[in-house]
């Protein structure tokens, strides 16, 4: 920040007096009034003497820090300054607390390893108390878990940022836990995306997009930087359909509830009584032996009109069928969102284009995709920004008419603004940081401290001549 400030605000210095110069155009008497033994002095004088070289370096520097603006990359966000990040736990069985227990515990078995790592805590079937604004919200289930660790990566001295270590731990967690995924997440200021890379997959056939992900998640396993692609879509459950020919149920004497009580109780059991010892009651369950699709066709259903029993698969055969167990949508279309995080050194835009490229030359049929990641949202609000800029520059601008009483003077103060740029681009490249929405922020503000500079510097002027 201060190279920024430094930078742009030595430009702004030098163009704007050579500005005035060149329009109000002062007597050589007066400008040898002004020399002095100070470097700055002898420095302005100089390019007051080349106004033409003085101006085009100007613009040349202008064009340099364009030109390095679109090198350094987009960035919506960076990611929070803090000793923290989280680990997110999903286990491939559903509705087993137990195994979500086991791969928590592997995970721990990892992190004791790990000499940046202070301390870690977890919290199993739910996430964790809300430690940081922009976490999101999580839902309780019984096959997801968090983990809150603390790093401190002086300890290790192997890594200098916690992108780094990050990227790192995420590499060991996909060689060494089985039984489910387990993310590394860093701490993110602005709202939660989810990943830097989103893309969501809408129609009308829930086949169709599950596919369409499956090849858009194997085009981003193509590019390089890519990691932790996933989509939101549940895996498929399976069932079995029992195909009651009520026909045929009803010569038997049979009706739909009997069927239906007869597989409910095989399968779920009754309570028809409870034990009562030493002041605690306990549920006597009574429940069949199917354990297979064979036990449960032989099974014998029993009429309550004729108390005759019949073989269930006479009346009713059995399929087994999957299903979905939750469907998405969005903005009321049925959606599949797929999700791709970014290794440290790459960027996500350059990936997005990357991606939209290759998906150029697919047809997915009537099936939309969607980006609505990072690129996204930079474009959004960088745009929202940058139209509320043109409109503060002509307030400026006509604020500033009406104090000084001329049309030119204005011009020549507002013209230093987009020299403001200079500084601030050449210090994110020294820094190595991308161009992100705070950063865009910081050149907005030094705006308006380059242009109080010239309304001073050109008002002492104004005042220099009159006298």
């Amino acid at each position: 920040v201060i190279i920024s400030l430094s930078a742009s605000y030595i430009v702004a210095l030098f163009v704007t007096p050579t500005l005035a110069y060149i329009f109000f155009k002062p007597s050589k008497g007066a400008l040898k009034k002004s020399r002095t033994r100070n470097f700055f002095m002898s420095l302005l004088e100089r390019a007051m003497k080349n106004k033409r070289l003085t101006i085009a370096l100007a613009v040349i520097l202008f064009g340099l820090s364009i030109f390095t603006a679109l090198q350094l990359g987009l960035q919506f966000f960076p990611y929070a300054d803090k000793d923290m990040m989280y680990i997110s736990i999903t286990s491939e069985k559903d509705n087993d607390l137990s195994k979500t227990e086991k791969i928590t515990q592997d995970v721990f078995d990892i992190l004791s390893k790990e000499k940046e790592i202070k301390s870690y805590t977890a919290a199993i079937g739910d996430g964790l108390p809300k430690f940081y604004n922009a976490i999101p919200i999580s839902t309780p289930s019984k096959d997801s878990a968090q983990i809150l660790i603390r790093v401190d990566l002086k300890s290790g001295g192997r890594f200098k940022s916690n992108s780094q270590f990050a990227d790192y731990l995420q590499g060991t967690l996909d060689t060494q836990i089985v039984g489910g995924t387990a993310t590394v997440k860093l701490l993110e200021i602005a709202e939660p995306t989810g990943a830097p890379i989103v893309l969501r997959v809408s129609g009308e056939d829930l086949e169709s997009l599950v596919d369409a992900s499956a090849v858009i998640k194997s085009l981003l396993t193509e590019i390089p930087g890519t990691m932790n692609i996933k989509d939101d879509h549940s895996d498929k459950t399976y069932q079995y359909d029992v195909n009651l020919d009520s026909n045929l149920a009803a010569f038997y004497g049979l009706t739909s509830y009997d069927i239906q009580n007869e597989i409910n109780i095989a399968l779920m059991g009754r309570v028809p009584s409870k034990l009562r010892q030493d002041g605690k009651e306990y549920d006597i369950r009574v429940k069949s032996i199917v354990n297979s699709k064979n036990d449960l066709e032989n099974m014998m259903v029993k009429s309550q009109f004729t108390g005759n029993k019949t073989l269930l698969k006479s009346i009713a055969p059995i399929n087994l069928e999957y299903q979905y167990p939750i469907i998405k949508k969005y903005n009321r279309d049925m959606t599949v969102t797929v999700y791709s995080d970014v290794k440290t050194g790459y960027n996500p835009v350059d990936i997005e284009r990357s991606l939209e490229a290759k998906l150029s030359k697919t047809n997915f049929g009537a099936v939309s995709v969607v980006f609505d990641g990072e690129r996204e949202k930079i474009m959004q609000y960088f745009g929202d920004l940058g139209i509320s800029a043109v409109f503060a520059i002509m307030l400026v601008y006509l604020i500033l008419l009406f104090q000084f009483g001329s049309f030119l003077q204005p011009f020549i103060i507002l013209i230093t603004i987009p020299l403001s740029i200079i500084g601030s681009i050449f210090g994110l490249l020294l820094f190595m940081q991308p161009l992100s929405f705070t950063a865009l922020l910081g050149i907005v503000s030094l705006a308006g401290v380059v242009v109080n500079n010239a309304i001073i510097l050109l008002d002492f002027i104004n005042a220099e001549r009159k006298e």
